[in-house]
């Protein structure tokens, strides 16, 4: 029996259409719950294959947008929670602790399902007060902060590069990475990190999703997120620390 298989990116699928739509018989696609972007849609609206599977970790977005009704009617076929997966003993338990940082972001712009990138940068980079309470609550939170391996995920570049450089001068080795760190230089970051030659990478839009980092034991989420439940556009949670047992 002759099969074709093709494995590749959303963007390096982008010739596609010169398939016919039937072409395949089944279409694996991962992070689906990027289904609604323009260059996933270009590649949905087209084929028609005979079984479409999507796999996602985080079906609830932010828009309310709900993918299984979009393109299942609403079905899907296996699901497995974080609990779940937790008493499986298929991910490691961690600890999850929310920080009030005392900022007010009620005045900022709501836009696309989000606060003003722009805005949010004003307010947090450059706030030293935010700042020292996210090493003082780190400190009291992590066994070591000379030990722990974390990645902070940040609002900005400008605002990476500030957090690395609070955290550098309180004694926490720290480097800062952002799109235009090439590969070479983000798996040197990383490699670091592994080594415990620094102890935090600041990222901002970087090591979101699709990647798995063992040598990490410690996430600070210095940026606003919504809970998938809430309709609210605030957040009473500021920085985030999760400790994991090392793998």
């Amino acid at each position: 029996m002759e099969a074709h298989l093709r494995i590749g990116t959303v963007l390096s699928s982008l010739g596609i259409e010169q398939l016919k739509p039937d072409f395949f018989d089944v279409v694996v696609i991962d992070e689906f719950h990027h289904a609604m972007a323009p260059t996933y849609r270009r590649l949905l609206d087209h084929l028609r294959p005979q079984q479409l599977l999507g796999l996602t970790a985080t079906p609830e977005r932010g828009d309310g947008v709900d993918v299984a009704k979009q393109f299942f009617d609403g079905r899907t076929a296996s699901e497995l929670r974080l609990w779940d997966a937790l008493d499986a003993d298929l991910l490691v338990p961690f600890h999850y602790f929310g920080v009030s940082d005392d900022v007010d972001l009620s005045q900022l712009e709501w836009k696309r399902g989000n606060y003003d990138a722009g805005q949010l940068n004003n307010l947090y980079t450059g706030n030293d007060a935010r700042a020292a309470k996210v090493i003082r609550e780190l400190r009291d939170k992590v066994t070591s902060t000379d030990q722990m391996r974390a990645i902070g995920f940040c609002v900005s570049v400008q605002h990476a590069h500030y957090m690395a450089e609070v955290f550098n001068r309180a004694g926490i080795a720290s480097v800062a990475v952002d799109g235009s760190t090439d590969d070479a230089g983000r798996a040197a970051a990383l490699e670091r990190l592994s080594r415990q030659e620094i102890n935090c990478i600041f990222a901002v839009d970087l090591f979101n999703e699709g990647l798995d980092l063992p040598q990490v034991d410690t996430i600070l989420m210095l940026r606003p997120r919504r809970a998938p439940q809430s309709s609210s556009s605030s957040w009473d949670v500021g920085c985030a620390v999760r400790r994991v047992k090392r793998c």
